[in-house]
């Protein structure tokens, strides 16, 4: 995947909202009713939400995926989109394409990384973070 940008975003910038989904603003943060896993997230938050390693080691793991590209157009677009619980845990991954061996390595690869939440008001809240890769 040489020459793939990626790109990170915590925030409702980049979200969309699915049927069933109500987003509730409260003191700078936004909390969203996830339904993949049935419980209040936080799009935006005051401190994000950040991997150990920094977000360059881990594009580096995300490299070593194999990503396939568009048939037609010779290029990757992806969208991988999850959730760092307050315990750090990841859960709710959600890609923008339909491939469960895909899924099931970037699952893999986000949970080599020890992950810190995002805060609100110096509390830990579940955090949806979303990452973009292009080539």
């Amino acid at each position: 995947m040489c020459g793939s940008k990626f790109a990170h975003k915590s925030g409702s910038e980049h979200d969309s909202l699915a049927s069933g989904q109500v987003t509730k603003r409260a003191s700078g943060c936004t909390r969203t009713f996830d339904t993949l896993t049935n419980k209040d997230v936080y799009n935006f938050v005051e401190i994000p939400a950040k991997v150990s390693g920094g977000w360059d080691q881990l594009y580096s793991e995300l490299r070593q995926i194999k990503i396939p590209k568009n048939f037609e157009t010779d290029q990757i677009s992806i969208l991988i989109s999850f959730i760092v619980e307050t315990n750090g845990e990841i859960n709710g991954l959600r890609t923008n394409l339909n491939d469960t061996t895909l899924h099931n390595e970037l699952l893999k690869c986000l949970r080599k990384f020890e992950w810190k939440p995002g805060e609100c008001k110096g509390i830990k809240v579940p955090t949806k973070l979303v990452l973009s890769i292009k080539s």
